[in-house]
């Protein structure tokens, strides 16, 4: 019986340890990835190996690259076309699936003017931004809930993004 109890102490230093690490990388950003779009000079980065996907949807060109870590959702997509520079963007697409606008403002990322977005969707807090670059469109979102750690590691996403 006492084995197991030592090896049950074991495993949870051993769980406490790893939490600690865990949470002190997602605040400071140190360890994460950066990310490079392959035809824009946009950069972002990303707390572990993001999944990319290219597509195409009739004159749009779409590239993709999001991740799911613990319980944050990171994603952000450059749109490419002509269509784009006549395209009005915003949340409309999480609205419609019964998402709750909270609040929304302008930013600047570099010199680019864009709009961000807050918003509750499922419980979550939901940040989407939309920058206009010349020829493209960024689209950053964030799911998050509502404890401390997140909440950094959301914002430290957003702030990576960078325009070469």
């Amino acid at each position: 019986m006492g084995k197991i109890i030592k090896f049950a102490l074991i495993g949870i230093i051993a769980m406490v340890t790893y939490k600690h690490f865990n949470t002190k990388e997602q605040i400071d950003g140190q360890n994460w990835i950066q990310y490079q779009f392959d035809s824009d000079n946009v950069t972002v980065k990303f707390p572990d190996k993001p999944k990319v996907e290219n597509i195409s949807v009739e004159n749009l060109e779409i590239e993709m690259v999001r991740l799911r870590r613990e319980n944050v959702e990171y994603g952000i997509s450059v749109l490419r076309g002509e269509s784009i520079l006549h395209a009005q963007s915003g949340p409309a697409s999480l609205i419609k699936k019964g998402a709750e606008l909270i609040s929304s403002n302008n930013i600047y990322v570099m010199d680019y003017l864009g709009d961000e977005y807050h918003l509750s969707y499922e419980g979550r807090n939901v940040t989407q931004r939309f920058i206009h670059l010349d020829d493209s469109l960024v689209s950053q979102i964030v799911f998050f809930e509502d404890d401390d750690i997140p909440k950094e590691s959301a914002q430290l996403f957003l702030g990576s993004l960078k325009v070469l």
